[in-house]
C-alpha cells in the first residue's frame, strides 16, 4: 500500500455533503492486465458466505465510513454495498456504494486471511485472490476488514476499505448488448474518399488511422484551449449547466494512457486535441477523476444533467466508475473511440514517436471483457445519436487541427469496426 500513499493524494474525496477540491487527472500506474477477460455467465440471485464473521467487528455503513476522517487499525469494520466494475480486477480495487456515498475497496481478498492481528493493531495483506471471489459488477456484497484514510488536505480525502467478503448475494451481471447506428449519417464532404464501402474491421481501422494522422497537420497547445473551448463547449461536459471557469477535461485520463510505466499524454497532442478534450465545471471535474466509464449499480452520488437525465460518480480515484447522463453517453463513446483510433496503435497503422502509442480500452471503459467494452461503446453510440454541437465542434476542430473525428462524421464506422 505504500506506493499509494502518493498518489493519493490527488484523488477525490467520496461524500456527496463534501464536494471536493479539483484534480483534474490523477497520475498513479495502473497495470494493464486489466485487459484480461473475466467474463463469466450470468448468474441467478445467489447467497454465499465465502468467510466466517468476526464477531468482534463493526456492523457500520458506506456513509459513515465516508466520512469518517482517520485511519483506524484498532477495529475490523463490516460494511454493506453494491460492487462495480473493478479497475483492477487481479487485485479487486473498485467502488462500494450505498445510498448515495461511496468507498474505495482498495483490494478485496478471497481469504480471511488477508487480515492479521499483532497485539492490538491490525493489518492488510493482499493475495491478489480477488477474482476466486466471483464478485461482479451489480452484487451487494458485505466486507469484513479495515478502514484506511489518505488525507490529501485538512478536509478531504480517500476513504478505504482493504479486507475480503463474508457474503455475497449475486443479482446477475447484465449482459452488455451492442446496438447498430441507425440514424441517418450528414455528412457529405471529401474527406474520406480514401475510405472504400466494402472497409471494415481492422482494415478500416488502420485506414482511419493514417488518415487522421496524415492530415492533422497542427497539433495545438493546451493553453489554446482555455480559448477555444469556449467557442466549442457552451455547457459543463458533466452537468450540461453554464459556467463562469471551466477546467479543460482529458476524457481519456492522463493517467489511464500509461503502457506499464511509460504514459502516453500529457497536455500535449492527444493530451490536447480539440477532439477530445472538454469543458467541465471544476467540481464535476474532480467528481470523475480517472475513474472509468461504465454502468453505475446500486444507489451512487448522482447530479442533475440539465436538460434531463443524470449523471453517476463512483470515488473519483482510478479505480472508481462514472456514468454519464443518457444525452453524454454518445459523445462520451465516440472521444473514446477517436482518442483510441487515432493515437493507439493496435491498428497497425502509421506511428510517430510521443504521439502513438499503446492504449488499452480496458482502462477506460468499465466491462468484463475488451469485447464488451467494445459493445458498450457501440450500445452508447446507437443510443446517443450525433448532436448538433458535436457535429460543430467537430467544424471548429477540423478548421483548427486539419483532421475529423470519424465517429461524429460517420459513426456507423463504430459497427463496422467493431461488430
Amino acid at each position: 500500500m505504500l506506493f499509494l500513499a502518493i498518489d493519493s493524494f490527488l484523488l477525490a474525496s467520496c461524500g456527496n455533503n463534501n464536494p471536493p477540491t479539483n484534480i483534474s487527472d490523477s497520475v498513479s500506474d495502473i497495470s494493464s492486465d486489466t485487459s484480461s477477460d473475466t467474463s463469466s455467465s450470468e448468474s441467478s440471485s445467489t447467497s454465499s458466505t465465502p468467510n466466517p464473521e468476526n464477531p468482534k467487528a463493526v456492523v457500520t455503513t458506506v456513509k459513515t465510513l465516508a466520512q469518517k476522517k482517520a485511519s483506524d487499525n484498532k477495529n475490523l469494520y463490516r460494511v454493506t454495498g453494491i460492487a462495480q466494475y473493478p479497475g483492477y480486477y487481479k487485485k479487486g480495487y473498485f467502488d462500494l456504494v450505498d445510498d448515495g456515498w461511496t468507498i474505495v475497496a482498495y483490494g478485496v481478498s478471497s481469504k480471511n486471511t488477508c487480515i492479521t492481528l499483532s497485539g492490538s493493531t491490525y493489518s492488510y495483506s493482499n493475495n491478489d485472490s480477488f477474482s476466486s471471489t466471483g464478485i461482479r459488477a451489480g452484487d451487494e456484497i458485505t466486507l469484513e476488514g479495515i478502514f484506511t484514510f489518505y488525507a490529501y488536505s485538512s478536509s478531504y480525502g480517500v476513504p478505504e476499505f482493504s479486507g475480503y467478503p463474508t457474503r455475497i448475494v449475486s443479482n446477475g451481471l447484465s449482459v452488455v448488448t451492442a446496438k447498430s447506428y441507425t440514424v441517418s449519417e450528414t455528412y457529405s464532404g471529401s474527406y474520406y474518399n480514401s475510405i472504400a464501402v466494402s472497409d471494415s474491421g481492422s482494415s478500416l481501422g488502420q485506414k482511419l488511422h493514417n488518415l487522421m494522422m496524415s492530415t492533422h497537420s497542427t497539433y495545438v497547445s493546451y493553453s489554446s484551449l482555455t480559448t477555444t473551448l469556449k467557442s466549442t463547449d457552451s455547457k459543463c461536459f458533466y452537468s450540461g449547466q453554464s459556467y463562469s471557469s471551466f477546467n479543460r477535461e482529458h476524457v481519456w485520463p492522463q493517467a489511464k494512457s500509461k503502457d506499464g510505466n511509460v504514459q502516453l499524454f500529457g497536455e500535449s497532442y492527444a493530451g490536447s486535441d480539440i477532439h477530445h478534450i472538454r469543458a467541465s465545471i471544476n467540481e464535476y471535474n474532480s467528481y470523475r477523476g480517472s475513474t472509468m466509464f461504465a454502468p453505475m449499480f446500486g444507489t451512487p452520488r448522482t447530479i442533475n444533467y440539465t436538460g434531463g437525465g443524470v449523471a453517476k460518480f463512483g470515488s473519483g480515484n482510478n479505480y472508481g466508475v462514472t456514468e454519464p447522463a443518457d444525452s453524454r453517453k454518445g459523445d462520451v463513446a465516440r472521444i473514446i473511440m477517436y482518442v483510441y483510433m487515432h493515437y493507439g496503435t493496435d491498428f497497425g497503422g502509421t506511428t510517430k514517436a510521443n504521439v502513438t502509442g499503446k492504449l488499452y480500452i480496458t482502462n477506460v471503459i468499465g466491462a468484463n471483457s475488451m469485447s464488451d467494452c467494445f459493445k458498450l461503446l457501440r450500445k452508447w453510440n446507437a443510443e446517443d445519436p450525433v448532436s448538433s454541437e458535436e457535429t460543430n465542434r467537430n467544424e471548429i476542430a477540423f478548421s483548427k487541427q486539419g483532421n475529423r473525428n470519424p465517429f461524429i462524421d460517420h459513426p456507423s464506422f463504430a459497427d463496422r469496426i467493431w461488430n
